[in-house]
């Protein structure tokens, strides 16, 4: 069914633009317009990001009901250089409704602008069943793909480190507030907590047969403590890639929700099998178990790089990302019992714990986007 007119409550006509398919509605003449036609119409990259991410965390939506799932859109504005546009934004449903004459006049990058040929509809049509039959072919490619040499520059040199490397973006720029500012408070924790590490760890870590001394503060302080550098770096690293990720689906306040529910479920799990360690426990890693468990129940199919060493020719394969969680999730579980045979002291049941809370909310929010008929991996 084609969508409905917010206004005059009027199915929506296709239109063939030179930049894709929009909305429009035969009686008021307003647009509905995907923000993938937004972004290749290079409307003001900056304002059009503040918008995007506020109506993203708006809990109190009084736009107009969403010509797509029905649900109240969120009211935001767009300065343009005579007036004020008030535009309508649907989060869940990635599309942005212009009233009439405000699809033309809002404001566009002019200094990236090239001049486009004029073309005639059929060639519009045209250009439009090649895009679709490049988003056909796009869904079957393979899970499995295999790169000769490792990608340039940064993700390059983590690649080389044994870390995963994301394939995919997102489709606007996002600026993962909460994920950088938890990275550099754990950095910056670090560093001081090496000035007497014995103290920290005697009186900020989480001690399961202690654990309500300090009023229960251990909870939360252990979550910003590493142990060594490799355990800094290996946990910001995996908070970083996955976290923007999550942050940008979920928002800002349920991210951080799911980041210490996460953390503090996985102490108590581990609490349960060992009650009376005095063994100070330490660390992010339940809490980033929970990030990458919500991140592959929602972007399964985003490609992860890993590296591969044949001797000395070096290859990046590229696994769908519930192909790389199920490997390290066995991994996880099989841990499990050289850590209660005292082999390890690492807490795999924290990891274990941290898991079972992101796939819970990985699955109850995609339950939720399904009801609404919303795209369920709007990742490149």
């Amino acid at each position: 069914n084609l969508p409905v007119c917010p206004n005059c409550n009027k199915p929506l006509n296709r239109k063939i633009t030179d930049y894709g398919m929009i909305y429009s509605c035969p009686g008021c003449k307003g647009n509905l317009v995907s923000v993938s036609i937004l972004k290749k119409e290079r409307f003001k990259s900056k304002a059009f990001n503040e918008i995007w991410q506020k109506a993203k965390h708006d809990h109190l939506p009084a736009g107009r009901s969403c010509p797509f799932c029905g649900r109240p859109m969120s009211l935001q504005i767009v300065q343009s250089a005579d007036e004020t546009i008030t535009l309508d934004i649907c989060s869940l449903c990635l599309c942005f409704w212009f009233d009439p004459v405000e699809y033309e006049t809002v404001p566009r990058d002019k200094e990236i602008i090239k001049e486009e040929p004029v073309l005639s509809q059929k060639s519009r049509e045209a250009l439009l069943d090649l895009e679709l039959e490049y988003l056909r072919l796009k869904s079957e490619e393979p899970d499995f793909e295999e790169d000769k040499l490792p990608p340039p520059g940064i993700k390059g040199f983590f690649s080389v480190l044994g870390f995963p490397i994301e394939k995919t973006g997102s489709i606007f720029d996002f600026n993962p507030l909460v994920t950088w500012t938890i990275s550099g408070i754990i950095i910056v924790i670090y560093f001081l907590s090496r000035i007497n590490l014995d103290f920290v760890l005697k009186h900020f870590g989480f001690i399961p047969e202690e654990w309500i001394r300090g009023f229960g503060v251990t909870v939360f302080s252990s979550f910003f403590l590493h142990g060594s550098f490799w355990h800094l770096f290996s946990n910001t690293y995996f908070l970083m890639i996955f976290g923007d990720n999550v942050e940008d689906d979920l928002g800002h306040y349920p991210f951080i929700i799911l980041i210490f529910v996460s953390h503090v479920t996985g102490l108590l799990f581990h609490s349960l099998f060992a009650p009376d360690s005095s063994i100070p426990l330490i660390g992010a890693s339940g809490a980033i178990s929970g990030i990458i468990a919500y991140y592959t129940i929602s972007f399964p199919r985003i490609k992860l790089g890993v590296m591969l060493w044949r001797i000395v020719i070096i290859r990046v394969l590229y696994l769908p990302a519930w192909f790389y969680f199920g490997l390290w999730m066995i991994l996880q579980v099989v841990l499990v019992r050289d850590q209660i045979a005292g082999i390890v002291n690492v807490s795999y049941l924290g990891h274990c714990e941290g898991i079972l809370v992101g796939i819970i909310l990985g699955i109850y929010v995609r339950i939720k986007k399904k009801q609404y008929g919303v795209k369920i991996d709007y990742y490149k």
